[in-house]
This record gives C-alpha cells, sequence and structure tokens, in this order.
C-alpha cells in the first residue's frame, strides 16, 4: 500500500499538494502556483501558519479537509474563511465541513465557478447575500448548522442547485420565499412552510425532480388545504421517504379540520417506502394512509397526533415490516379497524411494533378467530411503553415473537403467552432473565418451561409495577 500511494503522489505532485507535507517535494514556488487540487488532515485548531502555501495557490479548483484525528470541535481561524479563501477565484468545490466557524465573508460571492459549497457544522447565523450570486452552484451543504437563522432572499436565483442540504439546521425557520424556482433540485431534506413571507408549501408543486428522501414542516402554517394539493406529491415518482411535520405547540390558532383537509391533500405517491407523521393535529387519518394500494411502504412512524382517536387500518399494508406508534394520546382502543375490515392475514410482513405514551389506552381487541385467519405472523419484537391503563390481554398467537419489552403499565396483567420452544429463546434474549429492565416483579411460569400446558401453550403471567 505504501508503494501505491508513492505511486500515487508522485503522478499527482504537479496537480496535488498537502499543505502539510513537506514543500519540497512539492518542487517549490511553481508547483504550488500550479496545483489544482489540495487535501489536508483537518486538525482541532488550524491557524494561518498552516495555510501559508495556498496564497501561491491561485489556480486550485479543490480545496478539501478531511477526517480530523479529533473527536470533538474543529476551529479555524477567521482569517481563512474571511480573507484567504475569497483569492482562490478558481475554485469549484469548498469545502469547510466540520469547522465551527462564525462568519463567512462576502466576498464569497466572487467564487464565480464553485459547483461544491460545504458549511457543515459551522456556527454561522446567517449566510451572505452573495450567495444567491454563485450561478454555477449545484450542492450546497448546510448539514448541522444549529445556529443557521435564515437563508439570503436571493437563494431562489442560484438557477444550478440541485442539492440543498439543512438537515439539522433547527433554528431555520423558514425557506425564502420563491423556492420554487429552484427547479434543478434533486434533495431538499426539509422544506419548511413559511408563516410569514417565506416559501408556501406550494412552491413545492414546481420541484418536480425532488429523490430520496424528503421533510416537511411547519404544516401548522398551512391554513389553505388547496396549497398542500398544489404540492404535488403524488406526481414526485423519485421521493422514498417523506416526513411530515406539526409543531409541537398548541395554540387556538390550531385547526383540526384543516390540518385534517391538508394532510388528505398532501397524498404521496403510491411508491413510497417509509412515512413518518409528527404532531398532526387532525382527529381522523385520510383514507389514503394504510391504504393496500401503497404496497412498498415497509415503515410507518406516528408520533405525537394527540387528537386521533383511532389508527388506521394499517393492517392491508403488504409490506409494512417496522410500526412505531407515540403519543396518541386520545387512542382508547386498538380495535378491529386497525387490521383493515375483511382482512384475512393482515400484518403479513411486520416484525416491529412499538406502542408508547398512550395514556388512555385500555384495550386492545384481538383479531378474528376465523379458521385460516393469522395476524402477525412474522412480529418477532413487540414493545409496549408507558399506557398505564392498558389492562386486557396482549395478542396470544404470535408464533415469531422473540423480544418483549413491557414498560410502565402497571394493571397490564397477562403480558404474553408463548410456546415453550419460544419461550425458552427469549429466555435466552436476558428480557426475562433481568427482570428489572422490564419493570416486572414477579414471573410466574407454569412449572418452569412447560410440563404444564394449556393446549400447545406455557401461560406467562406478569404484574407489572410503574416506574
Amino acid at each position: 500500500m505504501t508503494l501505491i500511494n508513492d505511486l500515487a503522489q508522485f503522478f499527482a505532485r504537479k496537480t496535488c499538494f498537502r499543505p502539510e507535507g513537506n514543500l519540497k517535494e512539492n518542487e517549490g514556488d511553481q508547483s504550488i502556483s500550479k496545483a489544482r487540487h489540495s487535501s489536508y488532515i483537518r486538525g482541532d485548531r488550524d491557524g494561518i501558519k498552516k495555510f501559508e502555501a495556498f496564497k501561491k495557490a491561485k489556480n486550485l479548483r479543490t480545496f478539501l479537509p478531511c477526517g480530523s484525528r479529533y473527536q470533538d470541535e474543529s476551529y479555524l481561524t477567521s482569517d481563512i474563511p474571511l480573507h484567504l479563501l475569497p483569492g482562490l477565484k478558481l475554485l469549484r468545490l469548498l469545502s469547510l465541513r466540520g469547522y465551527r466557524i462564525g462568519e463567512i465573508s462576502n466576498s464569497i460571492g466572487d467564487l464565480k465557478h464553485v459547483r461544491y459549497l460545504d458549511l457543515s457544522c459551522a456556527l454561522i447565523l446567517m449566510l451572505p447575500e452573495s450567495i444567491g450570486t454563485l450561478y454555477n452552484l449545484q450542492m450546497l451543504i448546510l448539514r448541522d448548522c444549529k445556529n443557521l437563522k435564515k437563508l439570503p432572499v436571493n437563494t431562489s436565483d442560484l438557477i444550478s442547485l440541485r442539492h440543498l442540504d439543512i438537515t439539522g439546521a433547527n433554528s431555520l425557520q423558514e425557506l425564502p420565499p420563491k423556492i420554487g424556482k429552484l427547479t434543478s433540485l434533486q434533495t431538499l431534506s426539509n422544506f419548511i412552510v413559511g408563516n410569514g413571507n417565506g416559501s408556501t408549501i406550494a412552491e413545492l408543486g414546481n420541484l418536480i425532480h425532488l429523490s430520496g428522501t424528503l421533510s416537511i414542516s411547519g404544516l401548522e402554517n398551512v391554513t389553505d388545504a388547496l396549497d398542500a394539493r398544489r404540492a404535488n406529491l403524488k406526481d414526485k415518482q423519485g421521493l422514498n421517504v417523506l416526513s411530515m411535520e406539526w409543531s409541537n405547540i398548541s395554540n387556538n390558532s390550531r385547526n383540526g379540520n384543516v390540518e385534517s383537509r391538508v394532510i388528505d391533500m398532501l397524498e404521496p405517491h403510491k411508491k413510497l417506502k417509509k412515512l413518518s407523521i409528527n404532531g398532526y393535529g387532525g382527529f381522523t387519518f385520510p383514507n389514503w394512509i394504510g391504504n393496500s394500494l401503497f404496497s412498498n411502504m415497509v415503515c410507518l412512524k406516528f408520533q405525537n397526533c394527540e387528537k386521533c382517536t383511532s389508527l388506521p387500518p394499517l393492517g392491508q399494508l403488504p409490506l409494512l415490516a417496522k410500526l412505531y406508534i407515540q403519543g396518541m394520546k386520545a387512542v382508547g382502543n386498538v380495535g378491529l379497524e386497525f387490521y383493515g375490515l375483511g382482512r384475512l392475514n393482515p400484518f403479513p410482513a411486520l416484525e416491529i411494533l412499538t406502542f408508547d405514551d398512550m395514556p388512555k389506552w385500555k384495550e386492545w381487541t384481538p383479531f378474528g378467530v376465523e379458521e385460516g385467519a393469522q395476524a402477525f405472523a412474522r412480529l418477532s419484537e413487540l414493545s409496549i411503553k408507558r399506557c398505564p391503563k392498558l389492562s386486557h390481554e396482549l395478542p396470544r398467537n404470535l408464533p415469531r415473537l422473540r423480544n418483549l419489552y413491557i414498560e410502565e403499565c402497571p394493571v397490564l396483567v397477562v403480558a404474553w403467552i408463548p410456546s415453550p420452544m419460544e419461550l425458552n429463546e427469549v429466555r435466552n434474549t436476558l428480557h426475562f432473565d433481568s427482570l428489572v429492565s422490564l419493570h416486572l416483579k414477579d414471573v410466574s411460569i407454569a412449572d418452569s418451561l412447560g410440563s404444564s400446558e394449556v393446549g400447545d401453550q406455557v401461560v406467562l403471567k406478569t404484574q407489572a409495577i410503574a416506574s
């Protein structure tokens, strides 16, 4: 590997250099002035001395810090982003990933050739308006810029932009107006619906090339369901993962009926694989959620949908493998509608099922016992936490259940009725041997591991205690 590395450096020595290396190996000032690409190891505190050579590298196309030896924060002297980098006018790729920088010079707008700009983890409050003049910019990465409060108003002028990543930029309150002009966008990590002068959700309609993962937040700001229709999610066939988020802050302006119409209009295309709904304030879910035509759906998450009193017919989804239900505080019964009316074998592919923080939930209606009917045929993990009123039995026929978690369910008496072989396998996972982690006070098994059977099952009784 050393020989290969030396050979690569030999052939690249006239076009690449590393500032931490011996400058003599770069054949002096002339070689640096001709260099096109540079990478270096990011330190914990990089000062001006480390970058002296860059003052002579006027033809650089690439400025790329590589992985740091340091796991914590990295810092860069302010002279670099404010004075040195704006002078490298031929840059195509500029990365300051990982540096906790607090300011970007307005002269960055002079880097007209930049295609890729990565400012991940920067401490900046805002970007300079001159960013909007980078007409060749294709990728703008602002991941984990936690202090970033706004994007320039002229961001919509970045006509070549294809990827905008604002994942983790949680201080952003809205996207700038007319973001729909960025018709070349393929990746938009979070579309934040504005409450004032920002982009409305209708701007999404023009972004026809979006693909991969999309989060839509600030949906409480949508007051006209027709705007939601104009987002045209049905035609965005490239989306695999979709997240819809309403603010969890309750106020008098929230209208459950409006939110019901909005989510109805936000129906995505049928090939979607993962869907997350957080903070929805409507009273019911739309008919498209749980529709069996969403045949590629493998993961669903419902969080803090506090006004909904029932669950959609999720048992109809043929490939659903993971289902997480949390904070559904108005649900009192998980009934037959959960399985899907007329469905013979609901939840045929479900492997992981989680219920969490459901304070009014009292009963889980078992699936019908028609001959040949089977629900949860592949369920291997069941988790029920913080459901203080749940008292009825859990589903009995769970042939593949291996992991069972029960926490803070003080009146749940019959937690599980497995077969002897299943019980032995579960015991080996320590979920019953480690009683503290399950919050169980007493476990009694008839005659140890099954000499006293009920049919082909062993009765396991648990008395849970509140933590």
